[in-house]
C-alpha cells in the first residue's frame, strides 16, 4: 500500500512541475515584444533568428532561443511564413512603452443613483 501511495505521489509530483513548467513559458511567451521597427533594439544583444508559420509558435522559439524581442520581416517568395530576428533586451515587455496612444478624457462619469426609500 506505501508503494503504491508512492507512486501517485511521484506521478503528481511529475505533473505539477510540468504544469508549473508550462505556466512559466506561457508567462514568458507573453512578455515576447513583437515589433517590425528594427531600431527599438538598439543596445540589445542578437542571439539568433527562428522563422514559423505560427504566431504561437514563433514566440515560443524566440522564448527557447533565451529572446524576448522579435523584429519580423515577410519574404516575398513564402508570404505564409513569419521570419524574426531573435533580441534579448534588458527593458522586457512588459515594461516596454505602448504602441497605442492613450484615449483622450471622455466625459465624466454619472451621478450615483439617489438613496432608496428607508423602512
Amino acid at each position: 500500500m506505501q508503494r503504491k501511495m508512492a507512486g501517485i505521489g511521484v506521478l503528481l509530483l511529475a505533473f505539477v512541475s510540468y504544469a508549473r513548467a508550462d505556466e512559466r513559458e506561457q508567462i514568458a511567451m507573453a512578455r515576447v515584444h513583437l515589433t517590425t521597427e528594427a531600431s527599438l533594439t538598439t543596445g540589445c544583444t542578437r542571439v539568433g533568428s527562428v522563422h514559423d508559420h505560427s504566431v504561437k509558435d514563433l514566440r515560443r522559439k524566440i522564448v527557447k532561443a533565451r529572446g524576448n524581442t522579435g523584429v519580423l520581416s515577410f519574404r516575398a517568395d513564402d508570404m505564409a511564413t513569419i521570419h524574426a530576428e531573435v533580441f534579448w533586451c534588458r527593458r522586457s515587455a512588459e515594461n516596454a512603452p505602448p504602441d497605442i496612444p492613450a484615449l483622450p478624457p471622455g466625459p465624466p462619469p454619472p451621478p450615483p443613483p439617489p438613496p432608496g426609500p428607508s423602512r
